[in-house]
């Protein structure tokens, strides 16, 4: 596990998952921007499910997601990532700034246990598109692990208000590339249509009960789903022999 500099949480997978080099991050994540061309959404913005994997591989489909925050009226976000390399229960926020080559980001602390350390990529990669598309705004990351949607839509109610929340996740991995298609269309297909228990039952995703939790509190809210775009690393820098499945759905009210 790899410590934070005091007082900063320092940008672990800067160099790995995205450049490190400022210049070369804010040139890439425009040039995904760019090129991501969505139409206005009807309604308010309240929620998005966003890819994070290497940029290389889900920047372009990031994009569609980002570039619908950039025009949102809310600038309070509640950004959700699965644990990927440390078994943790329940769910956590943090409190120190985060640093990314594009600048310090100060931390909202949620009331939550409070994560000291930590080497996770699905929030961090979030970080450098936020920074891009929002100018000023209030940013509270949430890591969990074993928890119910139940338990975490319902710690989200009270947050809710003037925010967008932001579920980060892959969908289905290392399949063939045909497969993961039709593999992850059952899973788009049930985020759709909000079936919660099909989503559950048959929805292939990392971030999964970041976005059944989302699930839930669009069916108590009334929130309508919008499919903005999906592709997989077959479509954009990988092989098609094992490929990852990346969607942006953005849900409004």
């Amino acid at each position: 596990m790899i410590m934070e500099k005091k007082e900063i949480r320092i940008p672990i997978h800067a160099g790995s998952f995205y450049p490190a080099s400022k210049s070369e991050l804010a040139f890439m994540i425009n040039k995904f921007l760019s090129e991501a061309k969505v139409k206005k959404l009807k309604g308010k913005l309240t929620a998005l499910i966003v890819p994070h994997a290497g940029y290389i591989y889900s920047g372009p489909t990031a994009a569609f997601a980002y570039n619908v925050l950039r025009k949102a009226s809310s600038k309070k976000i509640i950004l959700l990532g699965p644990s990927h390399y440390h078994y943790i229960k329940g769910a956590y926020s943090f409190s120190l700034p985060w640093q990314t080559p594009l600048g310090l980001l100060k931390v909202n602390q949620a009331d939550f246990l409070v994560v000291k350390k930590d080497v996770e990529h699905s929030l961090e990669v979030q970080a450098p598109f936020l920074q891009t598309v929002l100018a000023n705004f209030e940013f509270t990351p949430i890591m969990y692990g074993e928890i119910s949607p139940d338990a975490l839509a319902g710690a989200l109610l009270p947050l809710e208000k003037d925010t967008v929340i932001i579920a980060s996740s892959d969908l289905s991995h290392f399949f063939k590339y045909t497969e993961t298609k039709q593999i992850d269309a059952v899973t788009i297909n049930a985020i759709l249509d909000l079936d919660f228990d099909e989503f559950m039952r048959i929805g292939d995703a990392c971030g999964k009960i970041g976005i059944a939790a989302l699930i839930l509190l669009a069916k108590k809210n009334k929130w309508k789903v919008v499919l903005l775009d999906y592709r997989n690393s077959g479509d954009t820098a990988g092989s098609k022999d094992e490929v990852v499945g990346y969607v942006s759905i953005a849900f409004v009210k």
